[in-house]
């Protein structure tokens, strides 16, 4: 539904326009205010929305709505409302053209250089991003196409944006702006390098107030950016050199990117550098897909394997200085990695698992680690265990309180870090721009949350270093002093993503700040990281890979060397840096996507599960450490808690045999209704309503009016009470997504349900809350009867679930040697035997039966391979994302 609220304009239901920011011939920008009383801008398009320009428009959002990146105006929702096109965006504060002439109404020239240098780098990492990671060109870059949020610019209006590796079906010069087109627009072949051209006179014109080409109209323009020679005389002999060369003819001749660009103005290389040469394609791996499921970039020039085309190399002039050093980390060679899993026989001496009471800390980092904490405090945590959950945002953290037993986890357990807006980190600017780049100090997103960006995570935990500490100490101290073992140690387990902010940003100093807290009580600590990778090739998420590899590259580091950097912070945040390394042990687990919810919960039950058996015994001996003679690597541990896979199926099993004894009962018994039947309403002629017309039976003939009338009034009553049953089982049905027409009887089931139907009938027709006896028959009665006659299938089923636990493949593929072991009191050793048949019994009082998968030596190299193999430049990207800049991270080798 719409809602009018300006002249001849509507909007989406919700929306209230406010001030009109601005009109051309595409359309309106308006202000606006959108449910919940946030500020955003509405685009409205001119013309019918299956006319040229709102066409143009759509295609155009179908193009650039899964990119993200920092940089790019966010754009929130697009629909037509009264055959307009209208768009909702993030609001900024100004556009680059209002700075402009705010300069020049204060008498000076232009935008002051460095001012401007910084707008347009920020627009060049944008469209590179377009170029690089989607070939894409923005088309239409000018001033007002550039808007300011606080210290930043944002590249918005996608109007033309271009696929450069399609071909042209209609021309693009309807709707770009002829002062600051590339001319190789004119002959519809826009190219890689266009925008760049762009950008330069951009650069000139809000620099000087004077734009390279005079002309005065469209025709003039089109004509001097094709044939004549930019007027570059404003400028001086540097700038003079760097513009020129971008606003080459020949796209070919321009500089490699549009951050070259940039890098030149500023004088980090010379204006007539030769942009590298292109590496060598890479073959994708067998199975690897080549579509792009975007769901989040960052300001990374990755790419897929197989999907970069090679560039064109500009020639230096001949009196140009030589190309500068390339700033690139060098590329490393991975080895090859096995996927090969060799399982191996249980280390002898592993003895009878004691049950025991280890004082456990479990933290929750991130979203991530907020699912997977939430699945451990499902039931109320044992004796002698704590919980935290900490995260900047604070619906997640809602959720995870919300999935978790109140006794486990309550909502003194969860610790909210938000980030704060870049103008209430002035004060503390200069101590933090130490370890933390300015790109992400003045970009915070307007959620205060991490969106996915590692350094804005720690950025949060330094800002919040005094409350996680309290948090920290306070739970320590506490299950330091219910332990009844001396001397004191405290099992701390951190639960992450390896591929999030929040968690991956920030689980190094959350393990150091527990070792400094737990030295402060005086107490032995043992840190356990368990992270899970989300990351999938297929997904093509640049943004997620490169966030792991990060992690990777950090840990590889601060295993050997411990994490203190060149710029210590101040106060409690110092907690956060030691010498030593974090974590005693690390593993990984795979953690599916969304779309696979089945997989994704066994996995995060196989976490939980883990972390519960060991808090309660010594069930999971030491075959793997985080730190051996090859160096730093990971276990990866699962746990298939095989009593929790028997109550699964069987309440899977009584649920089928609930629908399919619901769908009998309501099943059509005749196509005849008796007129009492009424109150069964669409059942009236069902089996049970058929049932209960015969036992709550008519008044006998032979009575008196009076009589006769009181009891067919009683009839009706107890029919109108007996017909709430059949709402009962249709509920049933309905929750289910199973209707009574639907579906087959199972074989073996079905001569009971008539002696079941006779039950449900006799007592629905004695009792006055038939509702409540029809629920309380479905949930217990009907499976209790039904257990009487099921087959032996039940051991079958678990050991197919064993079979597929076993041949889930570990992160990333990555190979490793496996252990197998059976903890409980009474494993079926013999049947599981012929899943697992290496797998070693490990009695363990009161663990109930669990499979434990142990496997060891997966390496960050390993990992960082198999990155590689879905972006070649992996090591770069990652190198925007780590954490912090005061420390030289080292590569995998």
């Amino acid at each position: 539904m719409a809602t009018q609220c300006a002249p001849n304009i509507e909007v989406p239901e919700g929306y209230a326009l406010a001030d009109r920011l601005g009109a051309g011939g595409y359309g309106e920008v308006w202000k606006a205010t959108a449910p919940g009383g946030v500020e955003k801008a509405i685009k409205v398009v001119f013309g019918h929305c299956d006319e040229e320009l709102a066409e143009r428009e759509c295609k155009a959002l179908d193009r650039i709505r899964s990119v993200r990146h920092p940089f790019l105006l966010s754009i929130e929702r697009y629909e037509v409302v009264n055959h307009r096109l209208v768009i909702v965006t993030e609001l900024a504060d100004r556009s680059l053209d209002a700075r402009f002439k705010e300069c020049r109404a204060a008498g000076e020239q232009g935008v002051p250089r460095d001012e401007l240098i910084n707008y347009l780098a920020d627009a060049a990492e944008a469209l590179d991003c377009l170029s690089e990671r989607y070939s894409l060109q923005h088309l239409d870059i000018k001033p007002e196409n550039l808007l300011l949020v606080g210290d930043h610019v944002k590249v918005a209006d996608f109007g033309l944006v271009k696929d450069i590796a399609s071909q042209t079906l209609n021309s693009l010069i309807g709707g770009m702006t002829p002062l600051y087109s590339p001319p190789e627009l004119y002959d519809d072949e826009p190219s890689p390098f266009s925008d760049q051209y762009s950008l330069a006179i951009v650069y000139q014109h809000m620099l000087t107030g004077e734009a390279p080409f005079s002309g005065r109209t469209p025709a003039q323009l089109a004509k001097q950016h094709m044939q004549a020679a930019p007027i570059l005389t404003p400028l001086d002999e540097h700038d003079r050199q760097v513009v020129g060369r971008a606003l080459s003819k020949d796209p070919a001749h321009r500089f490699v990117s549009c951050r070259q660009f940039i890098a030149a103005l500023r004088g980090e290389v010379p204006a007539g550098a030769a942009p590298p040469a292109a590496p060598a394609p890479v073959q994708p791996t067998p199975g690897s897909s080549s579509t792009e499921e975007t769901k989040s970039a960052a300001s990374l020039n990755t790419a897929p394997i197989g999907d970069r085309k090679p560039l064109p190399a500009a020639p230096p002039p001949a009196a140009l200085p030589a190309a500068a050093k390339s700033s690139a980390r060098p590329r490393t060679s991975f080895p090859a990695v096995s996927p090969d899993v060799i399982d191996q026989a249980p280390p002898q001496g592993v003895g009878p698992a004691e049950a025991i009471s280890t004082p456990t800390l479990v933290v929750g980092l991130g979203g991530v680690g907020g699912a997977l904490l939430a699945a451990f405090a499902e039931r109320a945590a044992p004796p002698g265990v704590a919980c935290l959950a900490i995260d900047t945002d604070m619906d997640a953290l809602k959720a995870t309180c919300r999935a978790a037993s109140e006794e486990a986890l309550g909502r003194d357990d969860l610790l909210h870090t938000p980030l704060r807006r870049p103008r209430d980190y002035r004060d503390d600017s200069q101590d933090l721009l130490k370890w933390l780049s300015r790109r992400w100090l003045y970009n915070i997103p307007r959620s205060l949350t991490t969106r996915g960006f590692r350094p804005l995570g720690r950025l949060a935990m330094v800002d919040h270093a005094e409350q996680v500490l309290e948090a920290l100490y306070v739970r320590l101290q506490r299950l330091a002093q219910g332990a009844d073992v001396d001397p004191v140690e405290v099992q701390v387990v951190l639960l992450a993503g390896a591929s999030g902010a929040t968690g991956s940003g920030t689980a190094i100093d959350i393990a150091q700040a527990v070792r400094s807290v737990a030295a402060e009580l005086g107490v032995g600590v043992r840190v356990r990281g368990v992270f899970a990778s989300t990351f999938r090739p297929e997904s093509q998420d640049s943004l997620a890979a490169s966030n792991m590899y990060a992690l990777l590259e950090e840990l590889h580091h601060a295993q050997r060397s411990g994490n203190r950097g060149e710029a210590t912070p101040n106060g409690p945040a110092s907690f956060y840096e030691r010498d030593t390394p974090p974590f005693d042990e690390l593993r990984l687990v795979d953690l599916p996507t969304r779309n696979d919810a089945a997989a994704r919960q066994r996995a995060i039950a196989s976490v939980a599960s883990l972390v519960r058996l060991e808090s309660t015994h010594n069930a999971v001996p030491n075959t793997a450490s985080s730190q051996s003679g090859k160096g730093v690597a990971f276990a990866h541990h699962r746990c298939l808690d095989l009593d929790g896979v028997r109550e699964a199926l069987v309440l899977q099993h009584n649920l089928q045999r609930v629908r399919e004894f619901s769908r009998y009962c309501l099943k059509a018994d005749s196509g005849l209704t008796d007129p009492a039947a009424e109150p069964f309403g669409r059942y009236a002629n069902s089996r049970l309503a058929g049932r209960l017309l015969q036992l709550i039976e008519p008044p006998p003939e032979g009575l008196d009016a009076a009589k006769m009338s009181e009891a067919a009034r009683l009839r009706a009553e107890r029919l109108e009470l007996a017909a709430a049953s059949t709402r009962v089982l249709e509920a049933c049905l309905r929750d289910n997504g199973a209707d009574e027409a639907s579906g087959q009887l199972t074989g073996e089931f079905a001569p009971a349900y008539g002696e079941l139907l006779e039950e449900l009938a006799e007592g629905v027709a004695r009792h006055e809350d038939a509702e409540h006896f029809c629920g309380e028959f479905l949930r217990s009665r009907l499976p209790e009867r039904l257990a009487e006659r099921s087959g032996g299938g039940a051991g079958e089923r678990v050991l197919s679930v064993v079979r597929e636990f076993l041949a889930m493949k570990p992160p990333l593929n990555c190979g490793h040697h496996r252990v197998a072991l059976l903890v409980g009191d009474s494993p079926s050793t013999d049947a599981l035997a012929q899943a697992a048949p290496l797998a070693g019994p490990l009695p363990a009082p009161g663990a109930g039966d669990q499979l434990l998968l142990l496997g060891s030596g997966i390496t960050p190299l390993q990992l960082g391979a198999r990155l590689a193999e879905s972006f070649a430049d992996i090591e770069d990207a990652a190198s925007r994302l780590h954490a912090r800049d005061d420390i030289e991270w080292p590569g995998l080798r």
